[in-house]
């Protein structure tokens, strides 16, 4: 059988690999670690390995989980009593990742993302993952034949693309390396998520790579994979070459971090005794094949673990490895029956129980590593928060973190523990779910002075967080005077008063100018024109607005009158030119109105030409009047059609000389055509001033 041929060939290509891998490592200069700064030397880089193995992926996820539980369960005793609960992500911790088959499934799903920027998943879900889909991936009943691989991929396949979706290995949280064996190169096939930030050529989604370093020979469907470029690979599980990865992550790591300690933390799926394969020594390949993938797995990951020990004690890193060695009951790769599954808990447990077990000290590792982050959870924020400050001691921008009330606990007691609260001013938590609960969080900043709340969640509107900063302002807040809400639609559609009552401790604030113009109209009706026309100014970009505004100016009386018609009928101006009706139909009423204030300042401003004859002045008035009442009543604007209609009536304006139509008739010919138009927009005095008019064409 050609399988078992190229899987004998290929372990001794891995162990070649292994110790020529070594070897390059055991040349270089012994004055390496010299040459690293005392300041290198503190540092350290934690990589987590996970071999290969099946079902039996259950016994290192469990063990992570417990540490996971354990983490947060201490992490938890140590807060202060009012501060969110901590729930500890092991993906956050570890710098780089690495796995093969089964092994690959817990290292990339630790790397997922979710919308803050942590990981997604919880240990907790690989070890679910094992207990109730393992049937559905290796059902005890399989339809497929000896002479086909065991099972078929579909369920594995709609797993994937559960847990996965359509991320690809950019996407994932830390530098991420999964094993495959190319079938068509005959080699070793190393998915590395630093390759696909630097070629798009190699960054493959994340379901496609879960499923080729799957895919164990005899077990599962070998996977196609092709790269963006076009190149195709048939890809089968890495561990027929590289079971356990811990070399290859180790070497990764060396490239990444030349001048750190490392710190391995590697995990077996379990080996089977020697003796288990005592009995077919003598049998032929039809025996053999059931077990040879185990075998292979076996080896090459002894083979790897070994190497690794001897490589972290040349370079004075620190190495920790869990192996289970399982009896024959246990040893199947596919073996999903609940009775198995037991079996392997049971293995987990008393690896857990056992106070001498590498497991402790790997939780000790990860809760040291937790402790120099001062136990915050979201430490790429914290981070943030120093360099941002350093930078510019009194501004913190935090909206490109999404926040979770834990995030921002987080980042305020920071914040206090570093006495750097009291410098900060500006506040921006853009594009945040900030809910009523959490703004109290901001108490201890009493020097800010501005706070931007813009595009915040629909989940949390804005509306139920501004009573408790209002509060806050009271209190302790009380510099706070500045406030930017725009881009916020909740907050569009509250009612006048109570938007007036959110932002009554406020001096300066920014809002939306739907908003602008529902306060602009409140304070209008309240007669406080001052205000209605700050607002009106302040959404000035809005159409409705500036119509709004240039009607309270038109209005003006006093000694500003002048100068306020000037600024309103400029505004008017312009949005007629725009095709607005409603501003053409006020400029067509201002030059029908023939008011002498109006009459005077647009024949200062040449709008009139200026003449002591006041019918000449009418004239002209009454022409640019029919000019834009016409372009309003072509929108069947009424008013514009109803006013236009009775200067026809009236001859203030001449009707267009058509053929023989002229004097009166034509001029109720123009007038009915008008008032037909308002009639039909709804206007009952236009529906009698038609009839009238029609009647007298009649006559």
């Amino acid at each position: 059988m050609r399988s078992l041929n190229f899987s004998v060939k290929n372990v001794v290509k891995g162990f070649v690999f292994l110790c020529l891998s070594f070897a390059a490592l055991a040349s270089e200069p012994s004055s390496f670690l010299k040459e690293e700064s005392e300041d290198d030397k503190r540092l350290s880089r934690l990589i987590l390995s996970i071999d290969g193995g099946g079902i039996r992926g259950l016994l290192p996820a469990m063990l992570l989980q417990w540490v996971e539980e354990e983490l947060t369960a201490e992490i938890n005793k140590i807060l202060p009593s009012d501060a969110p609960k901590a729930e500890v992500r092991l993906g956050e911790v570890f710098d780089l990742m690495a796995g093969t088959s089964t092994g690959s499934l817990i290292s990339l799903g630790l790397g997922v993302p979710d919308e803050t920027g942590r990981p997604l998943y919880s240990v907790n879900t690989f070890v679910d993952l094992y207990e109730t889909k393992g049937r559905i991936i290796f059902p005890s009943q399989s339809s497929w034949g000896w002479f086909g691989v065991k099972y078929s991929s579909d369920p594995l396949d709609e797993i994937l693309r559960a847990y996965f979706k359509d991320l690809t290995l950019r996407d994932l949280l830390k530098p991420t390396l999964i094993t495959a064996y190319d079938l068509h190169q005959e080699d070793l096939f190393v998915f590395n998520s630093q390759d696909a930030h630097h070629s798009a050529n190699k960054n493959y989604p994340l379901v496609a790579v879960a499923r080729a370093t799957s895919a164990a020979p005899t077990y599962l469907p070998a996977m196609d994979v092709q790269e963006a470029g076009g190149q195709t690979h048939t890809l089968i599980d890495g561990g027929v070459s590289a079971n356990n990865p811990a070399v290859l992550a180790y070497l990764e790591a060396q490239k990444l971090w030349p001048h750190n300690r490392l710190h391995m933390i590697s995990l077996g799926c379990g080996s089977s005794p020697v003796f288990t394969l005592e009995s077919k020594r003598e049998k032929g390949k039809l025996h053999w094949a059931g077990d040879i993938t185990s075998v292979l797995m076996n080896t090459t990951s002894n083979m790897s673990h070994h190497l690794m020990d001897q490589l972290a004690k040349l370079k004075g890193d620190k190495y920790l490895r869990i192996q289970f060695t399982l009896d024959q009951k246990a040893n199947g790769l596919d073996n999903a029956t609940p009775e198995n599954i037991n079996i392997l808990k049971g293995y987990a447990k008393r690896e857990i129980r056992n106070p001498h077990s590498p497991i402790h000290d790997i939780k000790k590792v990860l809760f040291d590593v937790y402790q120099a982050r001062g136990f915050y959870l979201f430490f790429p924020l914290i981070k943030s928060l120093e360099e941002q400050l350093s930078a510019h001691p009194e501004a913190l921008d935090l909206s490109s973190f999404p926040l979770t009330e834990r995030a921002l606990w987080e980042a305020t007691d920071a914040l206090q523990k570093n006495n750097r609260y009291f410098q900060i001013t500006r506040l921006i938590l853009d594009k945040n779910a900030v809910s009523s609960s959490w703004i109290r969080y901001l108490a201890p900043l009493t020097n800010l002075t501005h706070l931007s709340l813009r595009q915040i969640d629909g989940k949390y509107p804005l509306e139920e967080s501004l009573p408790t900063l209002n509060e806050l302002q009271r209190k302790s807040l009380t510099l706070l005077t500045s406030l930017n809400l725009r881009d916020n639609p909740t907050f569009q559609k509250l009612e006048a008063e109570k938007v007036v009552f959110f932002l009554k401790p406020y001096r300066a604030i920014e809002l939306d100018p739907q908003v602008c113009g529902i306060l602009g109209d409140y304070y209008r009706f309240q007669h406080d024109i001052r205000k209605a026309q700050s607002y009106y100014r302040q959404g000035i970009f809005d159409k409705r607005n500036q119509f709004a505004l240039s009607t309270l100016l038109l209005s003006a009386r006093g000694d500003q009158a002048q100068e306020a018609f000037g600024e309103g009928f400029m505004l008017c101006q312009a949005l007629a030119d725009q095709g607005e009706a409603e501003a053409q139909y006020m400029l067509g009423h201002l030059y029908a109105s023939f008011e002498s204030e109006v009459r005077t300042w647009l024949i200062q401003k040449n709008l009139l030409e200026n003449t002591d004859d006041l019918l000449s002045l009418r004239g002209q008035a009454d022409q640019r009047a029919g000019y834009y009442y016409r372009l309003s009543a072509d929108q069947k604007h009424k008013k514009a059609a109803l006013a236009l209609g009775t200067l026809y009536r009236d001859h203030r304006l001449a009707a267009p000389v058509s053929g023989i139509q002229r004097g009166e008739k034509a001029q109720l010919r123009e007038a009915a055509k008008y008032y037909q138009i308002a009639a039909e927009a709804g206007s009952e005095s236009a529906k009698n001033l038609l009839q009238g008019v029609l009647g007298e064409l009649q006559m």
